[in-house]
């Protein structure tokens, strides 16, 4: 629209919530604003509000795997000329409040990359007899609860684990440089978590191979299946990551850190059937050309913490907001 022209989706709460991150089963408020200069050309108006969940890879030129699952779908009248035959918008701003009440069964906004996704968006349009509609869009990010008090205790009770652990993926074998091992002792306060808590991690990392650890990190590794034209495909990618001190050939570390769950998705991502989530636990120790991993345990992370009745505040998924958005390019 021009200068003399505006339509824009405005939030109730906007100040205090500028992302636009909103709960399934939430109602929003909003209003739309129209200014114009003089009578504007308009059959009406009405606000879109989309959902929609996609998956797509391909091997080769041939095969092709997609899939895509509606998650909500709704239009919202807003703004009709009173007079069919006078299709004009009056002069002057006007605010056009709206209540939008979002389904309580949709999944949360999920964004591996921009061919598998959940996205939600809302766009307000004016229509014209012209061929060029005025549109207004905004993208807005969905949380759907998941309450760790419901999960079977033996899911989110703490976890401890002694093993030793081997070089996995290594070029030192061939070129003579020594090969990676660890002897891993961890201990984790629990196993289900809220975003926006903590991890405990507690134990011991022993370096017993012959090559010096130059990168030693603790990770919440997310595990993303997606299904697509009857076949299915998984991916690894690292939700959150501390790092921790080298650790020399032969020397131990003892472990006593904190891990946030901060930017992480919900497990599963329920209400959606083409994309699931799981989370675990990693261990990694990388030396030169060497790199040794510990999947420790799944974890299950949630959004109303063990022993609490109410789902931690949406402030808490701003670096989730802020992770998705930059994914899409906003």
């Amino acid at each position: 629209m021009s200068e003399s022209e505006i339509l824009q989706i405005i939030f109730d709460d906007a100040n205090s919530n500028p992302h636009a991150i909103y709960r399934a089963g939430q109602t929003v408020q909003l209003k739309v604003r129209v200014y114009c200069q003089q009578p504007t050309e308009c059959e009406n108006i009405v606000v879109k509000i989309k959902g929609k969940s996609k998956v797509y890879w391909s091997k080769g030129k041939r095969s092709k795997y997609s899939s895509t699952e509606t998650m909500m779908e709704m239009e919202l009248p807003v703004f009709a000329p009173p007079d069919a035959s006078q299709s004009f918008h009056p002069p002057g701003e006007y605010f056009y409040p709206l209540s939008v009440d979002l389904p309580a069964n949709i999944a949360a906004s999920f964004v591996y990359d921009s061919q598998n996704n959940v996205i939600y968006s809302i766009k307000a349009k004016m229509r014209r007899t012209a061929d060029v509609d005025e549109r207004f869009f905004k993208r807005i990010i969905i949380i759907r609860d998941l309450d760790l008090n419901v999960i079977a205790p033996s899911l989110i009770t703490p976890y401890e684990s002694e093993s030793q652990e081997r070089t996995r993926v290594s070029c030192s074998a061939f070129l003579n440089r020594g090969m990676g091992k660890a002897e891993v002792r961890v201990r984790l306060n629990k196993r289900g978590f809220a975003v926006g808590e903590q991890i405990q991690v507690t134990g011991e990392l022993r370096n017993a191979g012959s090559v010096d650890f130059r990168l030693v990190t603790m990770e919440i590794a997310e595990l993303c299946e997606f299904q697509g034209s009857g076949k299915s495909r998984q991916r690894w990618r690292i939700a959150s990551t501390v790092r921790l001190p080298p650790l020399a050939s032969g020397q131990t570390m003892q472990l006593s850190h904190l891990l946030p769950v901060r930017g992480v998705n919900c497990s599963y991502l329920q209400g959606c059937t083409n994309i699931t989530l799981n989370h675990f636990f990693r261990l990694r120790a990388a030396g030169t050309l060497t790199i040794v991993k510990k999947d420790l345990c799944e974890l299950i992370i949630g959004t109303v913490p063990i022993g609490q009745q109410w789902p931690v505040e949406i402030n808490a998924f701003i670096p989730l907001a802020e992770a998705i958005n930059k994914k899409l390019g906003d």
